[in-house]
């Protein structure tokens, strides 16, 4: 009974959590064990003797004893609310710190991310400077005009936004181009920004007292070709990695680029524009530009080169029929395909003209013999029976038998004894040229029909023939016979001429 009045009198002891939704402190009863009852009667019985001290009543003891208890309960409970209250405090404290640790870190990413888009930027546009200064001869006057004025308000904007001349000797000095391009393959470190900086590059082209050709390009007065690269200049510019934002109106955007922008800027509103989204815009504006003048030239070119390897076949083949009717002894009919082939020859120079000076099409040999020079004779080659072995085949089990693809194996023996009847090259041409069979058919029978030697005259004068003599002169002989007999690289035909050029059993 005392017990149960002392758990009245003392209350249920309470636990003070804060709520998670609203940040308030709660209090919830903590549910009794059944030990409790006896510690709120011995809780009670201490108080009681503790108050009762200095009194004769056993009722005014126990119920001084019941104010200490209530008294000492409530100051328990205040200080487990304070308790509760404090380590709150320092959760919210501790949670706060942890979210601001992570907004720093994710600002710090950010930054880092930031800067190394910025400077990829930056690269992109001096991969487009680089590239200009090679091709700068091959292009229009529109071209190189318009990428001078780019190029020069650039640096002037790079400047403007805290940039700093890179200190390379010869750095900015009229005319540096080749020294620049010579000393950055040499040496790129010292094209390297320093900490907190990243490098730009700017070039331009000086064509004062030059004229524009549309087929010599740019020229001097006295109209000699001009190759731009000992008149461009380098500026190489260090600028911070937070440059200062600049303020441009539209009308310069627009002006400046006009692929890039399509017109869009307000020409009357001033854009308060990052550096790098300004060298991004000339980057594009450039790239584009070079795209389309590289189609126009390719386009250009390649047509050109259509034409002149057309010429020069047609040369080569009036100099080949030339040399065979001289050797038929038909002076009269050589000496007309040998001026046809003089014609073609001026033909193909006057269309050559018609490509840039500076290209390597304009270097482009016809092949026409040198002033003085005898012509050149004729391929001197004997003639031998059809090479049969690019018509074997071998049906099923049976035997192998010889058929020429479109013709009967009877007609197949008639046909190759036909040819080899016939004397001289062009009897035989002609004679192919007139077979009812498939055009690869006719190739197989033209190369079957010629000699060793003048196999090796047609592969010598192929690239593949000068490469694959440079890689066989290293080998031992034992090597290189393996290397042209297992070769994929090579037909039959180019295999025997190799053999044959090395003394190959």
């Amino acid at each position: 009974m005392l017990g149960r009045v002392a758990s009245a009198l003392l209350g249920r002891q309470m636990e003070y959590r804060p709520n998670p939704q609203t940040g308030a402190i709660e209090a919830v009863p903590v549910k009794e064990e059944k030990g409790d009852l006896w510690r709120h009667i011995v809780t009670g019985a201490i108080l009681g003797m503790a108050s009762a001290k200095g009194t004769n009543s056993v009722l005014g003891g126990f119920a001084a004893g019941g104010a200490a208890g209530i008294a000492a309960n409530r100051n328990m409970d205040q200080q487990k609310y304070a308790r509760a209250q404090q380590d709150f405090q320092n959760q919210r404290e501790a949670q706060r710190g942890q979210r601001e640790k992570q907004a720093d870190t994710r600002a710090d990413t950010q930054i880092e991310m930031e800067r190394q888009k910025n400077t990829a930027q930056l690269e992109m546009w001096n991969k487009e400077q680089i590239l200009h200064e090679r091709d700068a001869n091959l292009r229009d006057a529109e071209f190189n005009q318009r990428s001078n004025e780019n190029s020069m308000q650039m640096q002037r904007w790079a400047h403007e936004a805290g940039g700093i001349d890179a200190p390379i000797p010869g750095n900015n000095q009229v005319g540096n181009g080749a020294a620049m391009q010579k000393l950055y393959a040499q040496d790129p470190t010292k094209f390297q920004a320093p900490k907190g900086y990243d490098r730009f590059i700017t070039q331009d082209h000086d064509t004062t007292g030059l004229t524009y050709d549309k087929d010599k390009g740019f020229i001097d007065e006295q109209g000699n070709p001009v190759n731009l690269e000992a008149r461009t200049t380098w500026h190489v510019s260090f600028v911070p990695q937070k440059p200062q934002p600049l303020d441009i109106d539209g009308a310069t955007l627009n002006r400046l680029f006009p692929k890039t922008m399509g017109g869009v800027a307000d020409p009357k509103q001033t854009y308060h524009m990052p550096f790098e989204h300004l060298a991004g815009m000339a980057t594009t504006e450039h790239e584009m530009s070079r795209r389309d003048a590289d189609e126009t030239y390719k386009r250009k070119h390649d047509d050109l080169r259509a034409d002149m390897d057309e010429l020069k076949s047609k040369a080569n083949n009036f100099t080949r029929q030339a040399d065979e009717a001289e050797r038929q002894g038909d002076r009269g009919t050589a000496q007309q395909l040998r001026q046809q082939a003089a014609d073609a020859y001026d033909e193909y120079d006057e269309v050559k003209q018609q490509a840039n000076p500076h290209s390597q099409l304009r270097k482009s040999d016809s092949g026409r013999p040198k002033d003085g020079a005898p012509p050149a004779a004729g391929p001197q080659f004997t003639l031998k029976d059809v090479d049969t072995g690019s018509f074997f085949t071998r049906p099923g089990r049976g035997r192998g038998v010889v058929q020429i693809p479109g013709i009967s194996g009877e007609d197949t023996t008639k046909t190759i004894n036909d040819i080899n009847a016939l004397q001289t090259v062009k009897e035989r041409q002609d004679y192919i040229d007139r077979l009812k069979v498939p055009d690869r058919t006719k190739s197989d029978l033209r190369r079957a029909s010629l000699s060793v030697d003048q196999k090796k005259q047609e592969f010598s004068a192929t690239p593949a023939y000068t490469e694959a003599t440079s890689f066989l002169d290293k080998l031992s002989p034992e090597a290189r016979a393996f290397k042209i007999d297992n070769s994929k690289n090579y037909n039959d035909d180019e295999k025997a001429v190799l053999r044959k050029h090395y003394n190959l059993q």
